[in-house]
């Protein structure tokens, strides 16, 4: 390409690229929590390469209704950055469904008397976080619970009834049997933030991002750091987990096309397959250096990728 010709394109790129205002919402992976000194969460990186001004009020634990609350307080300067902006980026939804799920698996633990010495029922948070169901459930107890065949029966079935809760829908659910907690719960919250963003700018290109799967971990990693007793507990989490953020997934963009909204699909990019059907989703996370589902580096220059894509 002629030196002139490629030194124009560039040009324009910049141009347009000046003066773009970003404003990234939502939770602890949006605000780059977990990461190192020097490593740059993806809303810095996408300022970074496009040039713009980025303005991140994600929070570490938000779920959709602190993100609605946010949107609503007019001190926080959330709604003049909006306001002024080209492009919102949220995350959002996952705490919604940890908060769900971990509550559900605590009273679970409770029943089978797995929690640990000092915790009853009582001391269950109405919202518990991962960190909760770690630090209140006895792993010796939830082996030796775990090694009755009945038991896993047990278990398989209450896993089951939760992922029910989470996942299925008015269409899928006739009868009514359960929560239906992303149908009725965090795609209307979404839905909700997406129409007060609207009325705040209504030209913004607005991106909401699926939730990847954390518990994607590397076979010989898993083989020996768990238990046969513990890995078969999660064994079946993990399938059931993936359930609900196909559910998720299907929802929002069922619900993207019909509100004008754009879909990053982080779930896919995370857990795509190489040609022997393996997958790398804990290439992405910081779960096999130190436990923690949250993004590393790796997995913030994707989700990056994936936005910038979409941003064309």
């Amino acid at each position: 390409m002629d030196v002139r010709k490629r030194k124009t394109i560039v040009d324009l790129r910049n141009m347009k690229a000046a003066g773009e205002k970003i404003v990234v919402l939502g939770d602890s992976i949006a605000s780059g929590y977990a990461l190192g000194s020097g490593e740059s969460n993806y809303g810095e990186l996408i300022g970074d390469y496009l040039g713009a001004d980025v303005s991140n009020y994600a929070v570490a634990g938000y779920d959709t209704d602190d993100l609605l609350a946010q949107l609503s307080d007019e001190e926080l300067g959330v709604r003049a950055d909006i306001a002024e902006s080209d492009i919102v980026i949220i995350s959002i939804g996952g705490n919604d469904l940890i908060h769900y799920a971990s509550n559900k698996l605590l009273q679970v633990a409770a029943s089978a008397s797995c929690l640990a010495d000092g915790y009853t029922s009582a001391d269950i948070p109405a919202e518990p976080s991962f960190s909760d169901v770690s630090n209140m459930i006895d792993r010796d107890k939830l082996k030796a619970f775990a090694s009755s065949t009945a038991n896993q029966v047990t278990l398989s079935s209450e896993l089951a009834r939760m992922t029910h809760h989470l996942a299925d829908t008015s269409e899928t659910d006739t009868i009514g049997r359960y929560d239906k907690i992303i149908e009725k719960q965090i795609i209307p919250d979404i839905e909700s933030a997406v129409s007060t963003i609207r009325s705040l700018s209504s030209d913004t290109e607005i991106i909401v991002q699926t939730i990847y799967d954390p518990l994607e971990l590397e076979e010989s990693y898993f083989a020996a750091n768990y238990s046969d007793s513990y890995g078969s507990i999660l064994r079946t989490v993990q399938p059931r987990f993936v359930t609900v953020l196909n559910s998720f997934s299907s929802q929002l963009n069922a619900s993207a096309a019909a509100n004008g909204y754009k879909v990053a699909d982080v779930y896919t990019d995370f857990s795509s397959a190489d040609e022997n059907g393996t997958k790398y989703g804990w290439y992405f996370t910081n779960m096999q250096t130190s436990r923690d589902i949250h993004p590393n580096q790796a997995g913030h220059l994707a989700i990056a990728a994936n936005i910038l894509d979409i941003i064309g």
